[in-house]
């Protein structure tokens, strides 16, 4: 057994307790459902069950391609970093601006730095993606999010 193999049975098992502990949360608030038949228990149901799953698929069933690992460089280590720092900044940013312009800002600079737009194009699909997120979110589910400088 080669250690890719060993690596991919660990993670495999490790998915599958993760998976099970989802499931044991989502049958301990599937007695607290007060409506339907989705619930709160609905999603870690899913994703536990998925967890599971394919945990037990990687656990028993190992890769056997090996491909050599190559740690990014120059650029793309800089767009990498950069992208983080994007959404470093966006969590600094939104309680001071507001869900939506620090969206705007964030998503400005993901599509900028990692998706390689240009400029126009970038503003326009962040704008857009900005109201998008503002609608589903804040108006129609009704999150609370923080207001920020312009009360938005």
């Amino acid at each position: 057994m080669d250690k890719q193999s060993i690596g991919d049975r660990v993670a495999g098992a490790i998915f599958v307790v993760m998976g099970i502990i989802s499931l044991v949360e989502s049958w301990r608030l599937y007695n607290i459902r007060t409506r339907g038949v989705v619930g709160d228990d609905t999603f870690p149901f899913i994703l536990g069950s998925a967890m599971v799953v394919l945990g037990a698929v990687l656990a028993f069933f190992p890769t056997r391609t090996r491909q050599p690992v190559t740690w990014p460089n120059g650029r793309q280590a800089a767009r990498m970093a950069a992208g983080f720092l994007m959404l470093v900044l966006f969590s600094f940013l939104l309680p001071f601006v507001g869900f939506p312009v620090a969206t705007f800002i964030a998503s400005l600079g993901l599509f900028v730095t990692l998706g390689r737009f240009r400029w126009y194009m970038a503003i326009l699909i962040s704008a857009a993606l900005s109201g998008i997120f503002h609608a589903i979110f804040v108006a129609w589910l009704n999150l609370p999010f923080p207001k920020g400088l312009f009360g938005v």
